[in-house]
């Protein structure tokens, strides 16, 4: 007893230290955790715009970035992450460089164990347009649904590097399917007069607003009229308004022996101003 007495004032002094680093430790993480979470409060504040869409599958809602402004944010060093939420294969064959490869079907575990500040900046893409068939809208609930407080879908375009086994440009959706910007499929309409541009809308859509010089095959009378397109190599583009009856046609044409298509998925994508009755000319 006594010489456990005697050391009492060593147990207290080795007690005292312990608790000094534990609050030091403590303050100092706090004080990181702070500052990462105002970085994050200050890059959103200096986005361009953040697109809110309404209804935008199925009457969910999504917080959308442009694609250049999400390409700006991931080069602030603010420290948000850039998610891939197609299947891993697809992933592989291109993907933005930067991205982390998270499937879906494994985006929980993926987040759990790699995300753990729920407020940090969370973009991901799928290259698969607004369609109903998009995992944007359930890729984003998921998040939120976990906690995650800055979640933002891009449909990336040309600012980001590529990299994967596909051809480089070659960007593919989560079903597979070739997909291509509306710059792009400008460049190559001036490029060849022999490509095809395909609108799968309905006539009232079309005579409201399409691309000039485009071909009008709503999706549901496709199967019945693909004799009308030129042979099967020619070098198709189809798309609609959202990307919804585009992937569909894609996927007509490709299972009838069609070699050369790409998925534009929507009409407003295209870089040059629209013709009919909704387009009033230089109205200023």
């Amino acid at each position: 007893m006594p010489c456990r007495s005697a050391n009492m004032p060593c147990y207290k002094a080795l007690l005292l230290i312990a608790a000094f680093i534990i609050i030091s430790t403590s303050a100092t993480i706090a004080g990181c955790s702070a500052r990462t979470s105002a970085g994050y409060a200050a890059a959103l504040e200096t986005i361009g715009q953040i697109e809110v869409i309404d209804r935008y599958v199925s009457g969910e809602y999504v917080a959308v970035v442009e694609s250049g402004e999400a390409k700006r944010i991931m080069d602030s060093g603010v420290g948000a992450i850039m998610l891939d939420v197609r299947p891993g294969a697809v992933y592989q064959a291109r993907h933005i460089s930067m991205a982390e490869s998270a499937p879906f079907d494994m985006l929980a575990d993926y987040a759990a164990e790699n995300i753990p500040e729920k407020d940090r900046i969370i973009i991901y893409y799928c290259f698969c347009g607004r369609s109903d068939s998009s995992l944007a809208v359930p890729a984003y609930n998921a998040l939120k649904e976990l906690g995650y407080a800055n979640v933002y879908y891009t449909e990336p375009g040309n600012e980001w590097d590529y990299e994967g086994t596909q051809p480089p440009g070659q960007l593919i959706d989560d079903q597979g399917r070739f997909l291509i910007s509306g710059h792009q499929a400008n460049e190559r309409k001036n490029a060849d007069n022999g490509v095809i541009l395909l609108d799968v809308r309905n006539q009232d859509e079309y005579d409201m607003e399409h691309i000039d010089g485009s071909m009008l095959i709503p999706v549901f009378e496709l199967p019945e009229r693909l004799e009308e397109l030129p042979d099967k190599g020619a070098t198709i583009i189809v798309y609609c308004k959202f990307g919804s009856r585009s992937a569909a046609a894609y996927d007509i044409l490709f299972e009838n022996g069609f070699t050369s298509i790409y998925d534009m998925q929507s009409v407003f994508s295209w870089p040059e101003q629209l013709v009919g009755e909704n387009v009033c000319g230089p109205c200023g």
